[in-house]
């Protein structure tokens, strides 16, 4: 398997990921069970992969956690999703950190590395986030350049390695 740097966040990370949503949700969503999901994922592993998409939407957090359970933590990137849209209540700052406190106990994990970025409450709603900052200092960045977190809360003690936003 050959691997790369995930942006700026220097985490290495297989070229192929496995994405657990989808209409298949690792055969979830077409009847299979939870232990042919948890076979896929370790076939993934077996064949290098150490990068997981998931999201609490998906419903296959529970199962990757499941999957994951004993593989060292640094030895793999888990990314998940909250809620975020301008009409989306879920997607009020509050709701999404839960959100993610959620998915980090579906997961049956915790994050190892502060975020790198803040972003502020006052432009949670706004389309563009030209409010984004690094934490270590106060010049602003472009949403492309640098990720972003929605709260505040995630800040001063944030359980995610890096976060970032997409639509």
């Amino acid at each position: 398997m050959e691997y790369t740097t995930l942006g700026r966040t220097g985490l290495k990370v297989s070229v192929a990921g496995l994405g657990c949503g989808g209409f298949s949700r690792l055969g979830l969503g077409t009847g299979k069970s939870e232990t042919d999901a948890i076979a896929i994922i370790r076939a993934a592993l077996d064949l290098g992969v150490n990068l997981f998409d998931t999201a609490a939407a998906y419903g296959t957090e529970p199962v990757l956690g499941k999957a994951l359970a004993g593989v060292p933590r640094d030895k793999v990137v888990i990314c998940t999703k909250a809620p975020f849209g301008i009409s989306n209540p879920d997607s009020l700052p509050e709701r999404a950190v839960a959100s993610l406190d959620r998915s980090l106990k579906e997961l049956g994990t915790t994050a190892s590395r502060r975020a790198p970025t803040i972003m502020r409450s006052s432009c949670w709603r706004r389309p563009c986030c030209a409010n984004v900052r690094r934490a270590s200092s106060a010049g602003s960045a472009s949403p492309r350049q640098r990720p972003a977190i929605p709260s505040t809360k995630w800040c001063s003690a944030p359980p995610a390695t890096a976060s970032g936003m997409s639509r």
